[in-house]
Protein backbone atom coordinates (compact mmCIF):
# COMPACT_ATOMS: atom_id res chain seq x y z
CA UNK A 1 0.00 0.00 0.00
CA UNK A 2 2.70 2.68 0.47
CA UNK A 3 4.40 1.52 -2.27
CA UNK A 4 1.45 2.44 -4.31
CA UNK A 5 1.41 5.77 -3.06
CA UNK A 6 4.48 6.46 -3.40
CA UNK A 7 4.31 5.53 -6.91
CA UNK A 8 1.50 7.41 -7.14
CA UNK A 9 3.13 10.81 -5.95
CA UNK A 10 6.27 10.05 -8.10
CA UNK A 11 3.85 9.87 -11.34
CA UNK A 12 2.08 13.27 -10.41
CA UNK A 13 5.10 14.76 -10.12
CA UNK A 14 6.52 13.74 -12.86
CA UNK A 15 2.93 15.16 -15.09
CA UNK A 16 3.34 18.82 -13.36
CA UNK A 17 6.89 19.27 -14.16
CA UNK A 18 6.14 17.52 -17.65
CA UNK A 19 2.87 20.12 -18.20
CA UNK A 20 4.65 23.33 -16.86
CA UNK A 21 7.51 22.58 -18.83
CA UNK A 22 6.04 22.82 -22.15
CA UNK A 23 3.96 25.53 -21.58
CA UNK A 24 7.08 27.69 -20.61
CA UNK A 25 8.14 27.24 -24.12
CA UNK A 26 5.20 28.41 -25.66
CA UNK A 27 5.82 31.87 -27.19
CA UNK A 28 3.16 34.78 -25.02
CA UNK A 29 0.80 36.30 -27.84
CA UNK A 30 1.87 39.91 -27.78
CA UNK A 31 0.20 43.21 -28.89
CA UNK A 32 0.96 44.32 -32.55
CA UNK A 33 1.22 48.05 -31.19
CA UNK A 34 4.15 47.22 -28.58
CA UNK A 35 6.70 45.64 -31.39
CA UNK A 36 8.29 48.54 -32.92
CA UNK A 37 8.64 48.45 -36.80
CA UNK A 38 12.24 47.47 -37.95
CA UNK A 39 15.03 49.94 -38.26
CA UNK A 40 18.53 50.42 -39.54
CA UNK A 41 21.50 51.65 -37.13
CA UNK A 42 22.18 54.77 -37.22
CA UNK A 43 18.81 56.32 -37.60
CA UNK A 44 15.97 56.99 -34.82
CA UNK A 45 13.12 54.51 -35.06
CA UNK A 46 9.33 55.37 -35.06
CA UNK A 47 7.63 56.58 -32.11
CA UNK A 48 5.94 53.69 -29.90
CA UNK A 49 2.49 54.72 -28.72
CA UNK A 50 3.14 53.68 -25.08
CA UNK A 51 6.27 55.42 -25.05
CA UNK A 52 4.40 58.25 -23.01
CA UNK A 53 7.54 59.44 -20.78
CA UNK A 54 9.09 61.19 -23.89
CA UNK A 55 6.19 63.81 -23.89
CA UNK A 56 7.51 66.05 -21.34
CA UNK A 57 5.86 69.43 -21.63
CA UNK A 58 8.39 71.47 -19.17
CA UNK A 59 10.32 73.98 -21.36
CA UNK A 60 13.83 73.41 -22.48
CA UNK A 61 15.61 76.21 -21.39
CA UNK A 62 18.98 77.60 -23.13
CA UNK A 63 20.25 80.47 -21.34
CA UNK A 64 23.13 82.28 -23.82
CA UNK A 65 24.76 85.71 -22.89
CA UNK A 66 22.60 87.21 -25.64
CA UNK A 67 19.32 85.72 -25.45
CA UNK A 68 17.17 83.26 -23.75
CA UNK A 69 15.98 80.21 -25.60
CA UNK A 70 13.03 77.67 -24.48
CA UNK A 71 11.97 74.94 -26.58
CA UNK A 72 8.46 73.19 -26.34
CA UNK A 73 8.70 69.28 -26.58
CA UNK A 74 5.19 68.58 -27.07
CA UNK A 75 5.36 70.97 -30.09
CA UNK A 76 9.29 70.74 -31.33
CA UNK A 77 9.03 74.56 -31.21
CA UNK A 78 10.13 77.60 -30.13
CA UNK A 79 8.15 79.26 -27.79
CA UNK A 80 10.32 81.47 -25.84
CA UNK A 81 12.90 84.35 -26.78
CA UNK A 82 14.36 86.73 -24.33
CA UNK A 83 16.70 89.15 -25.71
CA UNK A 84 18.80 90.24 -23.34
CA UNK A 85 19.92 94.14 -23.65
CA UNK A 86 23.17 95.42 -22.75
CA UNK A 87 21.68 95.97 -19.01
CA UNK A 88 21.13 92.22 -19.45
CA UNK A 89 17.05 92.96 -18.93
CA UNK A 90 15.21 90.65 -20.58
CA UNK A 91 12.74 91.54 -23.71
CA UNK A 92 10.37 89.02 -24.56
CA UNK A 93 9.83 88.85 -28.32
CA UNK A 94 8.33 85.31 -27.93
CA UNK A 95 6.41 85.34 -24.57
CA UNK A 96 6.27 81.74 -23.65
CA UNK A 97 2.70 81.38 -25.11
CA UNK A 98 0.81 80.66 -28.15
CA UNK A 99 1.89 77.80 -31.03
CA UNK A 100 5.72 78.84 -31.16
CA UNK A 101 8.30 79.11 -34.12
CA UNK A 102 8.87 76.19 -36.22
CA UNK A 103 6.24 74.19 -36.29
CA UNK A 104 5.25 72.04 -38.62
CA UNK A 105 2.35 70.56 -40.59
CA UNK A 106 0.75 68.16 -40.44
CA UNK A 107 1.26 68.14 -37.23
CA UNK A 108 2.92 65.42 -34.79
CA UNK A 109 3.65 64.02 -31.49
CA UNK A 110 7.16 65.12 -31.34
CA UNK A 111 9.64 63.47 -28.20
CA UNK A 112 12.69 64.70 -26.67
CA UNK A 113 15.99 62.61 -28.48
CA UNK A 114 18.59 64.41 -26.88
CA UNK A 115 20.43 67.70 -25.57
CA UNK A 116 23.61 68.98 -24.51
CA UNK A 117 24.98 72.59 -23.65
CA UNK A 118 23.99 73.72 -27.08
CA UNK A 119 21.94 71.66 -29.20
CA UNK A 120 18.43 69.97 -29.17
CA UNK A 121 16.99 67.05 -30.96
CA UNK A 122 13.38 66.08 -31.45
CA UNK A 123 11.02 63.45 -32.94
CA UNK A 124 8.38 62.61 -34.47
CA UNK A 125 6.44 60.07 -36.60
CA UNK A 126 5.16 61.20 -39.83
CA UNK A 127 2.20 58.34 -42.08
CA UNK A 128 4.09 55.15 -42.48
CA UNK A 129 7.10 54.62 -41.11
CA UNK A 130 9.10 57.83 -41.95
CA UNK A 131 10.71 59.68 -38.60
CA UNK A 132 10.67 63.50 -38.76
CA UNK A 133 13.66 64.82 -37.00
CA UNK A 134 14.22 68.51 -35.82
CA UNK A 135 17.78 69.44 -34.42
CA UNK A 136 18.39 73.43 -32.79
CA UNK A 137 22.16 74.06 -32.32
CA UNK A 138 22.37 77.61 -30.14
CA UNK A 139 25.06 79.95 -31.36
CA UNK A 140 25.77 83.39 -29.90
CA UNK A 141 24.42 85.52 -33.62
CA UNK A 142 22.34 82.40 -35.17
CA UNK A 143 20.42 79.62 -34.24
CA UNK A 144 20.93 76.38 -37.16
CA UNK A 145 18.01 74.33 -37.81
CA UNK A 146 18.22 71.13 -39.52
CA UNK A 147 15.21 69.24 -40.14
CA UNK A 148 15.51 65.54 -41.35
CA UNK A 149 13.00 62.94 -42.87
CA UNK A 150 14.16 59.43 -42.39
CA UNK A 151 13.37 56.16 -43.50
CA UNK A 152 14.84 53.49 -41.70
CA UNK A 153 12.31 50.58 -42.90
CA UNK A 154 13.54 48.45 -45.60
CA UNK A 155 10.80 49.59 -47.86
CA UNK A 156 9.71 52.41 -49.96
CA UNK A 157 8.29 54.67 -47.71
CA UNK A 158 5.87 57.92 -48.56
CA UNK A 159 5.23 61.35 -46.65
CA UNK A 160 2.42 64.15 -47.29
CA UNK A 161 2.86 68.17 -48.41
CA UNK A 162 4.58 69.87 -45.50
CA UNK A 163 5.09 73.09 -44.55
CA UNK A 164 7.15 75.06 -41.97
CA UNK A 165 5.89 78.17 -40.26
CA UNK A 166 7.55 80.87 -38.57
CA UNK A 167 5.51 83.20 -36.17
CA UNK A 168 4.12 84.81 -34.28
CA UNK A 169 6.37 87.58 -33.47
CA UNK A 170 9.14 88.87 -32.89
CA UNK A 171 6.35 90.81 -30.25
CA UNK A 172 6.39 94.64 -30.24
CA UNK A 173 8.50 96.52 -27.37
CA UNK A 174 6.83 99.33 -25.09
CA UNK A 175 6.61 102.38 -26.92
CA UNK A 176 6.25 100.71 -30.50
CA UNK A 177 2.85 100.40 -30.40
CA UNK A 178 2.64 104.24 -30.32
CA UNK A 179 4.01 104.00 -33.53
CA UNK A 180 1.01 102.62 -34.77
CA UNK A 181 4.19 99.68 -35.18
CA UNK A 182 3.01 96.56 -36.70
CA UNK A 183 4.40 93.17 -37.62
CA UNK A 184 4.86 92.41 -41.15
CA UNK A 185 6.45 89.49 -43.51
CA UNK A 186 9.67 90.12 -45.38
CA UNK A 187 11.92 88.53 -47.93
CA UNK A 188 14.89 89.19 -50.04
CA UNK A 189 14.09 87.88 -53.30
CA UNK A 190 17.27 86.69 -55.28
CA UNK A 191 16.34 88.66 -58.92
CA UNK A 192 19.19 88.09 -61.57
CA UNK A 193 21.83 87.96 -58.87
CA UNK A 194 20.35 91.25 -56.98
CA UNK A 195 18.03 91.13 -53.86
CA UNK A 196 14.78 92.52 -54.25
CA UNK A 197 13.07 93.57 -50.78
CA UNK A 198 9.94 93.38 -50.44
CA UNK A 199 6.96 93.27 -47.95
CA UNK A 200 4.53 90.31 -48.17
CA UNK A 201 0.70 91.12 -47.55
CA UNK A 202 -1.74 88.67 -45.65
CA UNK A 203 -3.35 85.87 -48.03
CA UNK A 204 -0.16 86.35 -50.36
CA UNK A 205 1.20 82.76 -52.08
CA UNK A 206 4.39 82.66 -54.39
CA UNK A 207 7.53 81.15 -55.13
CA UNK A 208 10.85 82.33 -56.12
CA UNK A 209 14.31 81.77 -54.84
CA UNK A 210 14.85 83.76 -51.86
CA UNK A 211 18.18 84.51 -49.92
CA UNK A 212 15.80 85.21 -46.17
CA UNK A 213 12.34 85.44 -45.59
CA UNK A 214 11.33 86.48 -42.08
CA UNK A 215 9.03 88.87 -39.48
CA UNK A 216 10.43 92.33 -38.03
CA UNK A 217 9.04 95.28 -36.48
CA UNK A 218 10.07 98.75 -36.45
CA UNK A 219 13.22 97.21 -33.96
CA UNK A 220 13.55 93.35 -34.10
CA UNK A 221 13.95 90.89 -37.18
CA UNK A 222 13.20 87.26 -37.15
CA UNK A 223 14.60 86.28 -40.11
CA UNK A 224 14.99 82.03 -41.73
CA UNK A 225 17.85 81.59 -44.65
CA UNK A 226 19.36 78.64 -46.13
CA UNK A 227 22.98 77.50 -44.37
CA UNK A 228 25.94 79.55 -46.64
CA UNK A 229 27.05 76.01 -47.80
CA UNK A 230 23.61 75.31 -49.71
CA UNK A 231 21.82 76.77 -52.51
CA UNK A 232 19.23 79.53 -52.26
CA UNK A 233 16.72 77.34 -53.92
CA UNK A 234 17.24 75.08 -50.35
CA UNK A 235 13.84 77.13 -49.37
CA UNK A 236 10.52 75.92 -50.14
CA UNK A 237 9.94 74.22 -53.97
CA UNK A 238 6.36 74.72 -53.33
CA UNK A 239 7.06 78.63 -52.44
CA UNK A 240 5.16 80.86 -49.27
CA UNK A 241 1.83 81.46 -48.00
CA UNK A 242 1.41 84.58 -45.46
CA UNK A 243 -1.75 84.04 -43.27
CA UNK A 244 -3.12 85.74 -39.99
CA UNK A 245 -3.01 84.20 -37.14
CA UNK A 246 -4.40 86.63 -34.12
CA UNK A 247 -4.30 89.38 -35.91
CA UNK A 248 -0.57 89.45 -36.96
CA UNK A 249 0.84 87.63 -40.38
CA UNK A 250 3.18 84.24 -40.44
CA UNK A 251 4.95 83.02 -42.77
CA UNK A 252 4.02 79.39 -44.06
CA UNK A 253 6.87 77.75 -45.81
CA UNK A 254 5.99 74.85 -48.21
CA UNK A 255 7.19 71.78 -49.26
CA UNK A 256 5.75 69.05 -51.97
CA UNK A 257 5.26 65.56 -50.88
CA UNK A 258 7.66 62.43 -51.48
CA UNK A 259 9.15 59.09 -50.87
CA UNK A 260 11.91 58.27 -49.86
CA UNK A 261 14.16 54.82 -50.59
CA UNK A 262 14.69 51.72 -48.00
CA UNK A 263 17.73 53.35 -45.12
CA UNK A 264 17.41 56.51 -47.15
CA UNK A 265 16.94 60.39 -45.67
CA UNK A 266 16.84 63.64 -47.01
CA UNK A 267 17.66 66.56 -45.27
CA UNK A 268 17.30 70.36 -44.90
CA UNK A 269 19.85 73.06 -43.50
CA UNK A 270 18.76 77.06 -41.96
CA UNK A 271 20.15 79.42 -40.18
CA UNK A 272 17.81 81.56 -37.87
CA UNK A 273 18.34 85.26 -36.60
CA UNK A 274 16.05 86.35 -33.64
CA UNK A 275 17.37 90.13 -32.66
CA UNK A 276 17.70 93.57 -32.98
CA UNK A 277 17.79 95.44 -36.44
CA UNK A 278 21.23 96.72 -35.44
CA UNK A 279 22.61 98.29 -39.04
CA UNK A 280 25.66 97.15 -38.22
CA UNK A 281 25.18 93.62 -36.31
CA UNK A 282 23.19 92.69 -39.66
CA UNK A 283 25.82 94.08 -42.06
CA UNK A 284 28.48 91.88 -40.16
CA UNK A 285 26.00 88.83 -40.81
CA UNK A 286 25.63 89.38 -44.33
CA UNK A 287 22.96 87.70 -46.27
CA UNK A 288 21.51 90.86 -47.17
CA UNK A 289 19.55 91.16 -43.39
CA UNK A 290 21.10 94.71 -43.39
CA UNK A 291 18.30 95.58 -45.85
CA UNK A 292 15.55 95.19 -42.93
CA UNK A 293 16.46 98.40 -41.76
CA UNK A 294 14.01 100.82 -43.12
CA UNK A 295 15.85 103.89 -44.18
CA UNK A 296 12.64 104.94 -46.13
CA UNK A 297 11.92 106.37 -49.87
CA UNK A 298 15.29 108.25 -50.10
CA UNK A 299 17.42 105.51 -48.48
CA UNK A 300 20.47 106.82 -49.82
CA UNK A 301 20.34 110.26 -47.81
CA UNK A 302 19.08 108.11 -44.56
CA UNK A 303 22.30 105.90 -44.92
CA UNK A 304 23.73 109.63 -44.99
CA UNK A 305 22.49 110.40 -42.09
CA UNK A 306 22.18 107.54 -40.21
CA UNK A 307 26.00 107.02 -39.97
CA UNK A 308 26.72 110.72 -39.24
CA UNK A 309 24.29 110.06 -36.40
CA UNK A 310 26.65 107.06 -34.98
CA UNK A 311 29.79 108.96 -35.45
CA UNK A 312 28.63 112.41 -33.68
CA UNK A 313 27.42 109.75 -30.92
CA UNK A 314 31.22 108.87 -30.49
CA UNK A 315 32.23 111.83 -30.24
CA UNK A 316 29.22 113.37 -27.51
CA UNK A 317 28.91 110.03 -26.22
CA UNK A 318 24.84 111.00 -26.14
CA UNK A 319 22.04 110.46 -29.17
CA UNK A 320 20.35 113.20 -27.86
CA UNK A 321 23.06 115.78 -28.06
CA UNK A 322 23.97 114.00 -31.45
CA UNK A 323 20.96 114.75 -32.83
CA UNK A 324 21.02 118.27 -32.13
CA UNK A 325 24.55 118.84 -33.84
CA UNK A 326 23.42 116.47 -37.09
CA UNK A 327 19.87 118.99 -36.89
CA UNK A 328 22.99 122.13 -37.23
CA UNK A 329 24.78 120.30 -39.46
CA UNK A 330 21.73 120.02 -42.26
CA UNK A 331 20.63 123.39 -41.24
CA UNK A 332 24.46 124.51 -42.95
CA UNK A 333 24.44 122.65 -45.60
CA UNK A 334 21.04 123.88 -46.33
CA UNK A 335 21.98 127.65 -45.75
CA UNK A 336 21.73 128.74 -49.51
CA UNK A 337 18.30 127.49 -49.91
CA UNK A 338 17.48 128.98 -46.89
CA UNK A 339 18.86 132.41 -48.06
CA UNK A 340 16.84 132.26 -51.09
CA UNK A 341 13.32 131.26 -49.19
CA UNK A 342 13.82 134.16 -46.67
CA UNK A 343 14.68 136.50 -49.30
CA UNK A 344 11.33 135.81 -51.09
CA UNK A 345 9.50 135.86 -48.02
CA UNK A 346 10.91 139.45 -47.00
CA UNK A 347 9.89 140.79 -50.60
CA UNK A 348 6.50 139.52 -49.70
CA UNK A 349 6.52 141.05 -46.42
CA UNK A 350 6.91 144.35 -47.74
CA UNK A 351 3.96 144.02 -50.43
CA UNK A 352 1.63 143.00 -47.42
CA UNK A 353 0.18 146.22 -47.00
CA UNK A 354 -0.34 146.85 -50.88
CA UNK A 355 -1.86 143.21 -51.34
CA UNK A 356 -4.48 144.12 -48.36
CA UNK A 357 -5.73 147.29 -50.42
CA UNK A 358 -5.79 145.14 -53.32
CA UNK A 359 -8.20 142.39 -51.48
CA UNK A 360 -10.39 145.48 -50.13
CA UNK A 361 -10.74 147.08 -53.28
CA UNK A 362 -11.72 144.00 -55.19
CA UNK A 363 -13.09 141.46 -52.42
CA UNK A 364 -16.59 140.90 -54.60
CA UNK A 365 -14.39 139.86 -57.90
CA UNK A 366 -12.12 137.30 -57.26
CA UNK A 367 -10.91 137.67 -61.13
CA UNK A 368 -9.54 141.13 -60.92
CA UNK A 369 -8.26 140.48 -57.24
CA UNK A 370 -5.79 137.99 -58.74
CA UNK A 371 -5.27 140.10 -62.00
CA UNK A 372 -3.98 143.08 -59.77
CA UNK A 373 -2.21 140.43 -57.48
CA UNK A 374 -0.19 139.29 -60.46
CA UNK A 375 0.36 142.22 -61.73
CA UNK A 376 1.98 143.86 -58.42
CA UNK A 377 4.19 140.84 -58.23
CA UNK A 378 5.63 141.53 -61.60
CA UNK A 379 6.58 145.07 -60.41
CA UNK A 380 7.98 144.54 -57.59
CA UNK A 381 9.95 141.36 -59.01
CA UNK A 382 8.03 139.15 -56.22
CA UNK A 383 7.37 135.50 -56.36
CA UNK A 384 4.84 134.06 -53.98
CA UNK A 385 6.44 130.88 -54.58
CA UNK A 386 9.79 131.94 -53.81
CA UNK A 387 10.21 131.33 -50.17
CA UNK A 388 8.15 127.64 -50.69
CA UNK A 389 10.34 125.80 -53.54
CA UNK A 390 14.04 126.10 -51.81
CA UNK A 391 11.73 124.40 -48.71
CA UNK A 392 10.23 121.79 -51.43
CA UNK A 393 14.36 121.49 -51.95
CA UNK A 394 14.54 120.31 -48.70
CA UNK A 395 12.06 117.87 -47.89
CA UNK A 396 14.07 114.75 -48.85
CA UNK A 397 16.75 115.92 -46.73
CA UNK A 398 14.01 116.08 -43.96
CA UNK A 399 11.84 113.16 -45.12
CA UNK A 400 15.17 111.02 -44.69
CA UNK A 401 16.22 112.27 -41.59
CA UNK A 402 12.39 111.49 -40.21
CA UNK A 403 12.64 107.83 -41.31
CA UNK A 404 15.86 107.08 -39.74
CA UNK A 405 15.21 108.69 -36.23
CA UNK A 406 11.55 107.08 -36.53
CA UNK A 407 13.64 103.49 -37.09
CA UNK A 408 16.90 103.75 -36.00
CA UNK A 409 17.54 100.61 -32.81
CA UNK A 410 20.08 102.50 -31.65
CA UNK A 411 17.93 105.12 -29.99
CA UNK A 412 16.50 102.78 -28.30
CA UNK A 413 17.26 102.87 -24.30
CA UNK A 414 19.40 105.83 -25.17
CA UNK A 415 18.84 108.58 -22.95
CA UNK A 416 18.98 112.18 -23.53
CA UNK A 417 18.57 114.72 -20.28
CA UNK A 418 16.78 114.84 -17.14
CA UNK A 419 13.54 113.19 -17.98
CA UNK A 420 14.40 111.81 -21.26
CA UNK A 421 15.15 108.06 -20.54
CA UNK A 422 14.87 106.24 -24.01
CA UNK A 423 14.96 108.45 -27.04
CA UNK A 424 12.55 105.87 -29.02
CA UNK A 425 9.28 106.38 -27.13
CA UNK A 426 7.55 109.55 -26.46
CA UNK A 427 8.13 111.91 -24.17
CA UNK A 428 6.44 111.04 -20.99
CA UNK A 429 5.32 114.46 -20.12
CA UNK A 430 4.57 115.91 -23.38
CA UNK A 431 7.03 118.63 -22.77
CA UNK A 432 9.33 118.31 -26.42
CA UNK A 433 5.97 117.81 -28.58
CA UNK A 434 4.00 121.06 -26.65
CA UNK A 435 7.71 123.06 -27.20
CA UNK A 436 7.82 121.98 -30.67
CA UNK A 437 4.08 123.51 -31.19
CA UNK A 438 4.85 126.61 -29.47
CA UNK A 439 8.38 127.07 -31.68
CA UNK A 440 5.73 126.34 -35.01
CA UNK A 441 3.25 129.44 -34.11
CA UNK A 442 6.35 131.03 -33.55
CA UNK A 443 7.87 130.95 -36.87
CA UNK A 444 4.76 131.35 -38.60
CA UNK A 445 4.41 134.86 -36.68
CA UNK A 446 8.03 135.28 -38.79
CA UNK A 447 6.23 134.77 -42.53
CA UNK A 448 3.92 136.98 -43.97
CA UNK A 449 0.37 136.10 -43.99
CA UNK A 450 -1.16 134.39 -46.77
CA UNK A 451 -2.99 136.21 -49.39
CA UNK A 452 -5.83 133.59 -49.48
CA UNK A 453 -8.38 133.40 -45.85
CA UNK A 454 -8.68 129.53 -46.33
CA UNK A 455 -5.06 129.27 -46.85
CA UNK A 456 -4.40 131.67 -43.61
CA UNK A 457 -6.71 128.99 -41.82
CA UNK A 458 -4.59 125.62 -42.67
CA UNK A 459 -1.27 127.50 -41.59
CA UNK A 460 -3.34 128.45 -38.38
CA UNK A 461 -4.53 125.37 -37.26
CA UNK A 462 -1.15 123.42 -38.72
CA UNK A 463 0.79 124.00 -35.45
CA UNK A 464 -2.18 122.83 -32.83
CA UNK A 465 -2.52 119.00 -35.57
CA UNK A 466 1.17 118.83 -35.37
CA UNK A 467 1.28 119.14 -31.43
CA UNK A 468 -1.07 116.27 -31.44
CA UNK A 469 0.47 114.10 -33.96
CA UNK A 470 3.91 114.62 -32.71
CA UNK A 471 2.72 113.40 -29.17
CA UNK A 472 3.36 110.12 -29.39
CA UNK A 473 5.82 110.23 -31.42
CA UNK A 474 9.63 109.04 -30.51
CA UNK A 475 11.28 111.49 -28.19
CA UNK A 476 14.58 111.39 -30.69
CA UNK A 477 12.35 112.37 -33.65
CA UNK A 478 10.72 115.34 -32.06
CA UNK A 479 13.74 116.69 -30.72
CA UNK A 480 15.04 117.03 -34.36
CA UNK A 481 11.88 118.67 -35.14
CA UNK A 482 12.03 121.17 -32.09
CA UNK A 483 15.87 122.17 -32.74
CA UNK A 484 14.89 122.66 -36.27
CA UNK A 485 12.22 124.28 -35.45
CA UNK A 486 14.68 127.10 -33.19
CA UNK A 487 17.27 126.75 -36.00
CA UNK A 488 15.27 128.11 -37.99
CA UNK A 489 13.53 130.90 -35.99
CA UNK A 490 16.93 132.15 -35.03
CA UNK A 491 18.20 132.13 -39.00
CA UNK A 492 14.62 133.89 -40.34
CA UNK A 493 14.98 136.72 -37.23
CA UNK A 494 18.39 137.49 -38.32
CA UNK A 495 17.94 137.17 -42.39
CA UNK A 496 14.54 139.20 -42.34
CA UNK A 497 16.06 142.03 -40.42
CA UNK A 498 18.56 141.96 -43.27
CA UNK A 499 16.63 142.01 -45.58
CA UNK A 500 13.85 144.22 -44.22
Amino acid sequence: MEKNLLLALLLSALVYVAWFGWLSRTPPQTSPVAQAPESVEGFAEPLLEEETGFFEEAPQIFEKEAYRAGFSVGKGALVRWDWLDEEGEPVALIPGEGAGFFRTEPEVRWRLLSRDGSRIQFAGNLPGQVVWTKEFSLGEKWVDLRLTLENPSRSRQGYPRWSLLLGPGPLSTPGQNDLGSQLRAIALFDAAGEGKFRKLDVGEAGRGVMRWVGLDNHYFLAALLPEPDDAPAALPERGFRIEKKDSFPEVHLLWEAGDLPPRARQEWKFRFYLGPKDYERLQSLGSGLKRSVDFGFFSFLGKIAFVSLLKLKQWTGNYGWAIVLLTMAIQVLMLPLSLKSTRAMAAMKKLQPQMKLLQEKFKNDPRRLNVEMMQLYKVHKANPLGGCLPMLAQLPVFWALFTTLRNAWELRGAPFVLWIRDLSIHDPYYVLPLLMGGTMVLQQRLNPASADPGQAKVMTWMPVLFTFMFLRFPSGLVLYWLTNNILNICQQGVLLKRYR
